[in-house]
């Protein structure tokens, strides 16, 4: 149950990708569309160690491997090569069909002026080399979908230089480096779709300058380090799909957090009224964990807030109220809970809400006809709860709406009122007490239902 109850929230979770999509991976667009420049003659002298290389990861197979190998007095045109005029300063291959292992031998591969790899998307395998830490002037390192295992060596906290550490889709394993919180130049690190384990280590809250953590989808255990939450740059932090424990830390001190996903944990505890003071968070997912409490009123502070979900945890209470304030909300959801009470007809000033989804709680009363307000709903599910009452007819002017579920709300009588202009293309289909809106793509056939003259 657990798992497939992730993959629901996954789906929605990555469906909101696309709002911070040109946030998460900036960098990553940038290199991976970098022209490869050529080899000058200054860089010659590294004609054995780019073939060793060449060697190790089956060069003649590259989708392009022009200029390697060459010979010739003064080396040119080596394809993914860059040379400042005395040593190798960028070297992306990425997406080249690379196949073999890494060279790791310490007396060869000591590219020391070496600022950018990008080995990404390539058929690699074996281990992150250790002794790769003698990059000391790498700056942007790739080895993301690359089939690499074994264990992050704690050796590249020497890389003092790094700010980009992408290496997520592997078989790596074991724990994050205590040692890699000496990384303090770091901005980016992206380590999902691995099998590390262990803790959260305390010691990263020494990252000053990160930005962006994602350690999601992995097996991380223990408690969030309440000092995570101090970390003054930090704007994106994953921690989704782990088997993380505990309470969300109460004192925070992120004031540029704008994402956090911690979804399909068994995170426990309430949510804190502190994080009110979250003032540039835009998306928070805590679903599919085993929170309870209620929902805080004080949350209303999160005007800049476009996506929450809470749902499938233990959360009681009601509805706040106050929530009315949170104008650029465009996703929210509360399902499967245990929150009762009725809509609060304040909502109806979310005017920019898209998809609410209150499903499988035990909501009541009557359903708010100041709803007709959020002219830009496209999703209502508010099915399996205790509604009562009618249909509201100003709902007919909903002309967005394109699904709405209230099945198993044997009370609800009525029909939606049509609005002077249907929308185009939509159906509207009463039948067993249940009220659905659906596109015509999804349910062909389903007749349309005019209120009688």
């Amino acid at each position: 149950m657990g798992n497939r109850r992730y993959q629901r929230w996954k789906c929605r979770s990555v469906a909101t990708m696309g709002l911070f999509a040109q946030a998460a991976w900036p960098a990553l667009l940038i290199i991976a569309n970098l022209t490869p420049h050529a080899i000058s003659c200054g860089c010659n002298y590294r004609y054995d160690l780019l073939m060793e290389l060449y060697s190790s990861t089956n060069g003649a197979g590259w989708l392009n491997n022009s200029g390697w190998g060459t010979t010739t007095t003064c080396v040119d045109n080596w394809y993914g090569v860059t040379c400042d005029g005395t040593d190798v300063t960028s070297l992306i291959l990425r997406n080249n069909r690379l196949a073999g292992s890494l060279p790791s031998t310490p007396s060869s591969w000591n590219l020391s002026r070496l600022m950018n790899l990008n080995l990404g998307m390539n058929p690699l395998s074996g281990t992150l080399p250790a002794s790769w830490s003698a990059m000391s002037s790498i700056r942007q390192l790739y080895l993301d979908a690359c089939s690499l295992s074994g264990t992050l060596p704690s050796s590249w906290s020497n890389m003092s230089n790094l700010i980009i550490l992408y290496a997520f889709t592997n078989n790596l394993e074991g724990t994050l480096p205590p040692s890699w919180g000496n990384l303090t130049q770091l901005q980016q690190i992206s380590l999902p779709g691995n099998r590390i384990s262990g803790l959260l280590p305390e010691s990263w809250a020494q990252l000053r300058n990160v930005q962006y953590i994602n350690v999601g989808n992995n097996a991380i255990t223990g408690t969030i380090p309440p000092s995570w939450f101090t970390l003054p740059s930090l704007q994106q932090l994953h921690l989704y799909a782990n088997r993380l424990n505990g309470s969300l830390p109460a004192a925070v001190a992120t004031p540029a957090l704008v994402e956090a996903w911690l979804f399909g944990n068994s995170l426990r505890g309430t949510l804190p009224d502190s994080w009110s003071q979250l003032a540039s968070l835009v998306n928070l997912d805590v679903s599919s964990n085993m929170l309870n409490g209620t929902l805080p009123p004080s949350w209303s502070t999160l005007t800049k807030a476009q996506v929450l979900f809470f749902g499938s945890n233990q959360l009681t209470g009601s509805l706040p109220n106050s929530w009315w304030t949170l104008g650029s909300l465009r996703k929210l959801a509360v399902d499967q809970t245990s929150i009762v009470g009725t809509l609060p007809a304040s909502w109806s000033a979310m005017s920019s809400i898209r998809e609410l989804y209150l499903q499988t709680s035990n909501l009541s009363g009557t359903l708010p006809a100041s709803w007709s307000n959020m002219s830009n709903v496209i999703i209502l599910a508010a099915f399996a709860n205790s509604f009562e009452g009618t249909l509201p007819p100003s709902w007919g002017n909903l002309t967005q709406l394109q699904q709405i579920s209230l099945r198993s709300a044997p009370r609800v009588m009525g029909s939606v009122e049509e609005p002077s202009v249907p929308q185009r293309g939509q159906q509207r289909h009463h039948r067993n007490n249940s009220a659905i809106v659906v596109h015509p793509t999804q349910f062909a056939g389903i007749p349309l239902v005019r209120k009688s003259p």
